[in-house]
């Protein structure tokens, strides 16, 4: 078993079909190159179930902690991804990664913050970066307006998840904003806040 990664590496994603997967029962999601955020209005389910679907279906037999199954009473589940690229050229280097300075205890915030700058500093043209809330809920203030401005410049695709507490609209001006809906399998919905920046055709 391998633990639940709060942010990963992939091939970008263009869409994204969910059936019958978790709360989903049928969600077509149709991402931007850039930046794109999942949000909650109120307490909706289902916005990790996002970033976990596109990791399971890239790595079938990882042996997740926490495993997708089929949604309760279906037969079985569906994942249907379209990546951003057909191919991908990917340089393999020697990360120049400075540590992170120990000046006593190092805070989780700290460590979120350098685990978000180190990922999107070995990212390339082509990869999206997933991020679930556990990377940004950590952080302080002055934390997050620095991971906001790291988001915002990022120049790969990034599929951000960030809670509606914290979540601001203004602070992602350029990206698509998706928001969860329902706070139960039976009412679970999505809903686009923003539209967001460029698209890369066909969106």
């Amino acid at each position: 078993m391998h633990d639940w990664n709060p942010i990963d590496l992939v091939p970008a994603v263009r869409r994204l079909g969910l059936s019958h997967i978790g709360c989903w029962d049928d969600l077509e999601l149709a991402f931007l190159p850039g930046l794109n955020v999942i949000t909650e209005i109120g307490s909706a389910r289902g916005k990790s179930t996002i970033l976990r679907s596109i990791l399971q279906a890239l790595r079938p037999v990882a042996g997740f902690l926490y495993p997708l199954t089929p949604s309760e009473g279906a037969a079985e589940g569906r994942i249907a991804i379209e990546f951003m690229y057909p191919s991908i050229s990917h340089r393999l280097v020697i990360p120049d990664v400075p540590p992170v300075r120990d000046s006593g205890a190092v805070s989780v915030g700290q460590r979120m913050l350098e685990t978000l700058r180190t990922h999107l500093r070995l990212s390339q043209v082509g990869m999206g970066l997933l991020i679930d809330e556990d990377i940004t809920s950590p952080l302080d203030t002055p934390m997050y307006r620095e991971a906001v401005r790291l988001l915002n410049e990022a120049t790969c695709q990034v599929i951000c998840v960030i809670g509606s507490q914290r979540f601001n609209p203004g602070d992602f001006p350029s990206a698509r904003v998706f928001a969860c809906t329902g706070g139960s399998r039976e009412t679970a919905g999505m809903e686009i806040l923003q539209s967001g920046g460029v698209t890369d055709g066909g969106q």
